[in-house]
């Protein structure tokens, strides 16, 4: 460690820059702040050494600083789901006047905030069907089309071979039963995004999941 004028506990032995521990700059030491320390403790270690008279000041100890910040005021605010909310909780808690108790606040309202966005695309991305419809089409016709989000166990139509039934629950849709030997309709279980499709070669039917989904996430939006 070095003193305001670059001397270290060694007699003699001065330091400046990189290699000087002066707690000048805080927590965060950049290196445009570096270069200018060096420009100014040059100057003083010149005019130290230059000097006939040697500072009465005791050599510095190699001991650990403690500083007393005071303390801040709560927010007024809870954080909102925005960036500029996070820029500010990290420049309040985590900007160049830092202490424990303030990093272990940012780390939890970070935690929080993770997990709400996680949650919130969750829930957008397996939300009931909205917009989504599902296109019953038997042999080459569309012969119905339902939301995703229609209250709805089961439906039973009449297909190619014989009937079957369909059903829709939590936006999601499947093939419950049908008249082909092997029912691989059924096997295939539940769809619930756009594009997906189940067929029943033997009966000529698709189900058919349409509409636009929305292409940003809860964080985005």
């Amino acid at each position: 460690k070095a003193n305001s004028w670059g001397e270290t506990n060694i007699n003699g032995l001065f330091a400046i820059g990189e290699t000087a521990c002066t707690g000048s700059h805080g927590a965060n030491r950049l290196a445009s702040n570096s270069l200018l320390e060096a420009v100014v403790f040059g100057q003083r270690i010149v005019e130290r050494t230059a000097s006939d008279i040697r500072p009465e000041t005791p050599a510095v100890e190699n001991r650990d600083i403690q500083l007393s910040l005071p303390e801040r005021e709560p927010p007024k605010k809870l954080l909102t789901l925005s960036v500029a909310a996070l820029q500010r909780l990290l420049w309040d808690n985590v900007g160049i006047i830092r202490n424990g108790k303030n990093l272990t606040k940012a780390d939890l309202v970070l935690i929080c905030f993770l997990a709400l966005c996680t949650l919130l695309s969750f829930s957008i991305w397996f939300r009931g069907g909205s917009g989504r419809t599902v296109q019953i089409i038997v042999d080459g016709h569309l012969v119905k089309e339902l939301t995703l989000s229609a209250a709805m166990e089961e439906l039973v139509m009449q297909g190619v071979k014989g009937p079957f039934s369909v059903e829709i629950k939590d936006g999601r849709v499947r093939m419950k039963d049908s008249t082909c030997p092997n029912k691989l309709c059924v096997k295939m279980g539940w769809i619930r995004h756009e594009g997906q499709v189940v067929c029943c070669i033997p009966n000529r039917i698709v189900l058919k999941i349409t509409g636009k989904r929305e292409s940003y996430d809860a964080l985005a939006r």
